[in-house]
């Protein structure tokens, strides 16, 4: 933390630097330094949030339509989604108003409409199965308590 307030010269010179960051607080450098540190963390959390969804979608895919490795699809998949977000609006409007009126219709389905339609289906498959509704646990685990500690 005082690395990004003090900066990395007055944090290597100082020997208290808790006692400095209190003297010397000034709040341009603050904001910047914490800007470009939202930078990071932004790039940081689009690659994985990127990755995370490659990885989903080439996973899915193989499973649908049987293929045991997935590696393979995971190029052709990043390959379409970069030619997509590239070529997807025409300017920064049409992107606004796909987001703030057109994407209503994609969002209440996927958030609201699927995942009841997926809870509806778990339970009627484990209604006609005769399982509980809640899985319990095996028969042969132990469990421990706070006595066992």
């Amino acid at each position: 933390m005082s690395i990004t307030i003090l900066g990395p010269e007055l944090t290597k010179i100082q020997l208290y630097t808790g006692f400095k960051l209190g003297q010397r607080v000034e709040i341009a450098g603050i904001i910047e330094r914490l800007e470009s540190f939202l930078y990071v963390i932004f790039f940081i959390t689009l690659f994985f949030k990127l990755s995370i969804y490659l990885y989903a979608t080439s996973f899915s895919f193989a499973n649908i339509i049987g293929i045991r490795n997935h590696s393979p699809l995971a190029i052709p998949f990043g390959i379409l989604i970069t030619v997509l977000s590239i070529t997807e609006f025409k300017s920064m409007i049409d992107d606004s108003d796909f987001y703030f009126l057109g994407s209503l219709y994609l969002i209440v389905p996927i958030v609201y409409v699927i995942p009841a339609l997926m809870l509806i289906t778990g339970i009627i498959k484990r209604s006609r199965a005769h399982q509980p509704l809640v899985p319990k646990h095996p028969s042969g685990a132990t469990t421990r308590n706070h006595h066992d500690l």
